[in-house]
Formats: C-alpha cells, sequence, structure tokens
C-alpha cells in the first residue's frame, strides 16, 4: 500500500468556499446530524467491537459506502457503480496501530504480569498488504459500468512480545497471529430505467498468513497440572505472505440501488466463502514446525538432517455472509447525511482447524504432540451501525465527520488474546481536494473498546486431563469440551483494545 502525500489546493475563492449557508439552513442540518448520529449510537446501545476479522473501512475511513458511486461500491454495494459517468481509478493506503493490554488473571496461585500485543498496518506499493484497496472501472454505453478491485475485506494482526521477566503469558492461546484474506473482485452494474441499478460482484479470495502458539502437551498427556513449561509444544505455522496464494476460495455479490431526487438507497450482500471443502478458508502450511520445550531448550522433534522445518498441513475456518443497507439524503447542495447498517454471520466462524503432517519420528502424535487441533473461537453473528454528515464547500471540496458503532463477535466468556472483543465506538472524520480530474482524500478513524474482565472463560486445561484419564470416553463431558478446542488454559483476565487508523486515497476521473 503507499501512503500518498499532496499538497491541497483549490481554485474556488477563499470567500466563495467559506461563505456561510442561511441561518435556518445551518440549524436544519446541524439538528438533523445530531439526530443522525444519535439513531446510530441508540441502535446498538443494548449490543455489545468489530470482529478480529474485519477490515471496517474498506476503500478508505469516511465517504465510502452502499450508496457513494465510486470504485469502493464493488465491496459495498456494487449496484452503485451505476454512477460512474466515465473512467475512475482509485488507490488508498492505510497507516494504522493497534494496541492490546492483557492482564491475565492469577491462576493456582500463579501470577501472571502484563501482556502488550500490536498490530501495525503500514502501506507500502512494493509490498501489497491488508489495508490497501486498488480498482478501477469505466461506464459502457451509458447503461453497464464494469470494475475490477483487489482489497483485504478481513484480516487480523496481533503480537505479543514477552513480558517484563521474560514470559509469554498469553502463549497459550496465541503469540503471532497474521490471517490475511485477499479478494480479487469484478463487477458488472446495470442502469434499470430511470432509478433502479443491480449490481453483481462474483470474487476470488485468497488467504495466508501465520501463526504461533503453545500447546499444553503436559495436559494432553494427563498430567493435572497445566501450564507446566518443561511440558509445551511451540506450533509456528507459515502459510506465506503471497497476496495470490494457492487454494483460492470464491465468493458471490450482489446489490440493489434506487437514486430518486433527493435520496439514495442501496442494500447488499456478498456469501461467505464457497468452493473448498465445507466452503471455507483454507490455508496450505507448507512451511511449520514444532518444538519441545524440555527442560527451558527448545529441542525440535523433527529430524535433524539440514535443520529444516519438517511440519506441513493445512489451516481451515470460515468467513461470513455480509448484509449492507444504507440511505443517503442529500439535504440541500452543501449538506448531506447518510446512515449504514452491516450484519456479518461470524457464527460459521466459530473454531480453526490445523491438520498437520510430519514424517516419521518427527515426534508429532507422541508425548501429548497432537496432529489435529480444534482451537474454538466461539464467535456470534455481529451488527454494527454508522452514520456520517458531509459538508461541501463548492465542486472541489469537502469535509465530514461521523460516528460507528459496533456489536460484539465475541461473547464474553470466549474473549481470549486472539480474541479480543467488546462494545466499540469509532468517530471519524474525513476530507476531500479535487484538483483538474484527481482527488485526494484522508480519514482519521480512533476506536476506543472499554475494558472487559472475563471471569467466567470457557476454557478449562482439567477437561484435557480428565479426558485424557478417562480413556477418551466421549459420553464423558470433559472429552467434549477436548475435542471441540475448549479443553486449553483459562483466559480469565482483563483485556483492553484500541486503535488509530489513518487512510489516504488518490481517485482519477476520465
Amino acid at each position: 500500500m503507499q501512503l500518498l502525500r499532496a499538497k491541497a489546493s483549490t481554485n474556488v475563492p477563499l470567500a466563495l468556499a467559506l461563505h456561510p449557508a442561511p441561518e435556518r439552513r445551518v440549524r436544519n442540518a446541524r439538528r438533523s446530524a445530531s439526530v443522525l448520529l444519535c439513531c446510530v449510537a441508540l441502535g446498538v446501545a443494548r449490543v455489545v467491537l468489530a470482529t478480529p476479522l474485519d477490515e471496517p473501512f474498506v476503500g478508505g475511513v469516511g465517504f465510502a459506502g452502499p450508496t457513494t458511486g465510486d470504485i469502493t461500491a464493488v465491496y459495498w454495494n456494487p449496484a452503485a457503480l451505476s454512477l460512474l459517468t466515465g473512467t475512475e481509478f482509485h488507490a488508498s493506503g492505510v497507516f494504522g496501530t493497534a494496541i492490546t493490554s492483557v492482564q491475565r488473571a492469577p491462576n493456582g496461585g500463579t501470577a501472571f504480569p502484563k501482556s502488550n500485543g500490536s498490530g501495525t498496518l503500514i502501506s507500502r506499493p512494493w509490498s501489497p498488504g491488508p489495508g490497501q484497496f486498488l480498482g478501477v472501472g469505466a461506464n459502457v454505453l451509458g447503461r453497464f459500468t464494469l470494475a475490477l478491485a483487489g482489497y483485504w475485506p478481513s484480516y487480523e494482526r496481533v503480537r505479543y512480545e514477552p513480558s517484563s521477566d521474560g514470559s509469554l503469558p498469553t502463549r497459550y492461546h496465541g503469540i503471532d497471529l497474521d490471517l490475511r484474506n485477499f479478494a480479487l473482485v469484478p463487477a458488472l452494474a446495470i442502469r434499470f430505467g430511470k432509478y433502479i441499478h443491480l449490481g453483481f460482484a462474483p470474487g476470488f479470495l485468497f488467504a495466508s498468513g501465520h501463526f504461533t502458539f503453545d500447546d499444553d502437551s503436559g495436559i494432553n498427556q494427563g498430567m493435572p497440572v497445566a501450564e507446566n513449561p518443561t511440558f509445551a509444544t511451540r506450533y509456528n505455522l507459515n502459510a506465506g505472505d503471497s497476496t495470490l496464494a494457492p487454494n483460492p476460495a470464491y465468493t458471490l455479490g450482489a446489490g440493489l440501488h434506487y437514486k430518486k431526487d433527493d435520496w439514495s438507497v442501496g442494500i447488499a450482500y456478498t456469501s461467505r466463502t464457497l468452493g473448498n471443502d465445507g466452503d471455507g478458508v483454507r490455508l496450505s502450511i507448507r512451511d511449520g514446525s514444532i518444538a519441545n520445550d524440555s527442560g527451558g531448550a527448545l529441542q525440535s522433534p523433527c529430524p535433524p538432517k539440514d535443520n529444516a522445518p519438517c511440519l506441513n498441513g493445512e489451516l481451515s475456518y470460515r468467513l461470513p455472509d455480509t448484509f449492507i443497507a444504507g440511505a443517503t439524503w442529500q439535504m440541500n447542495e452543501r449538506w448531506s447525511f447518510t446512515g449504514t447498517a452491516r450484519y456479518q454471520t461470524f457464527s460459521v466462524h466459530n473454531r480453526m482447524v490445523l491438520t498437520l503432517a510430519a514424517p516419521v519420528g518427527s515426534g508429532l502424535g507422541e508425548n501429548g504432540v497432537r496432529s489435529r487441533i480444534v482451537l474454538d473461537r466461539g464467535f456470534q453473528n455481529r451488527l454494527e451501525v454508522r452514520g456520517n454528515v458531509i459538508r461541501k464547500f463548492g465542486p472541489r471540496a469537502r469535509v465530514g465527520g461521523g460516528l460507528r458503532v459496533a456489536s460484539s463477535a465475541v461473547p464474553l466468556d470466549y474473549v481470549t488474546p486472539i480474541a479480543v472483543d467488546g462494545l466499540a465506538f469509532s468517530p471519524f472524520a474525513m476530507a476531500e481536494v479535487t484538483v483538474r480530474a484527481f482527488s485526494f482524500r484522508a480519514g482519521y478513524a480512533f476506536t476506543y473498546m472499554p475494558e472487559r474482565d472475563v471471569t467466567n472463560s470457557v476454557f478449562n486445561p482439567n477437561d484435557a486431563s480428565t479426558c485424557v484419564s478417562s480413556g477418551y470416553d466421549l459420553a464423558n463431558a470433559a472429552c467434549k469440551g477436548y475435542s471441540q478446542g475448549t479443553a486449553r488454559p483459562s483466559a480469565n483476565g482483563r483485556y483492553s483494545y484500541n486503535s488509530h487508523t489513518l487512510s489516504v486515497s488518490l481517485i482519477a476521473r476520465f
């Protein structure tokens, strides 16, 4: 991704650009903005952050939505592409940083130091990655619009550094997680009559990333004490960073847009991932390793030849269906108000499954070192609403601001260091300046999540040792938790999260 820096300039005289609207119109605009933003907040007051596997500002912070007629509509609502009148090119880059704090609760007399995780996005044109958006589209014969866009609709990045005493309190849930899902989407919009537009956007989804965590091989052997550092197995799973990774999945998207007079309404749907067995994302692990922590020294169970990684396999998970609806009211030439709702069925992403293979003698499958691991995520469906107000200053400049509020995709008892979630508020602001055929956009958003105290985590390591001791008796309730992925060290503790996102976009229209 590329951060673009430009000098904002305009040929509009300053006195004209800043000429105030009549007092009555200003009062009406302020009243409407207040009502819209209050409705947005109240609409989710009883639901409890955006899921970790989501990009809330595809195409840049602020202006994109299901009623805007630019290339970002490939994601937000392909039908709105019909509003394009010529050819448009759009490139966006993001600088973002997120800070996650985990203070695990004492467990069995053991106190844990505070652990901080971070995830940073910096756009680089020579290294495509999450946060970028690149698209091009053109109107054909007046009735049809064709477009192609590449972007990351979902990703999750967090890395935990050792605490002050050198320990990793989050190790049994995650040390370093980087899941990337790149979408390459062609789109077609058709204008039916004067007011109604339809759009279609079948897409290709390419997944990549890596995941490092520890598994408690002691409780997997029936030992009664969890988190014994001499019985831990480090899994380092690497599926690469390639944008066009192998094993692509497919998505289907469609939308409807209606525009008449001062009102625009748009609705859109994007399917969950399709095409693979189980209709999910499958990451091929071609460069992985496992290591036992014995007596404080890492000893690899892989054959010693060439010290090469010996672990191959697959990491699979599902992504949600996405429903988007929005409306824009153009009050006058200067003021417009937009409300948007987005609903995602993250309940399908209730677990990640690791299936691993290694040569004979590698140690995989022995001494509690598992070849198949289920990581229960416990996700639930999520609702997000947002509203914004935009003020134009002539035909070449506009500014705006708004508020986004999202419900949690993770119930409180399922919160873990790699799924920190809760009620979140994201105020944002944006600006755009047009110079001839080029528009420069910038947007900033701050996401705040109140601290969450987990006191009744579903993760219970005793289920593992109990199940093993029972001889894997499927009638035993502990074995159900062991097979479903909740027989892991407890995630009780206090969690906090906040992030800063700055986007910069260049749009060229011809």
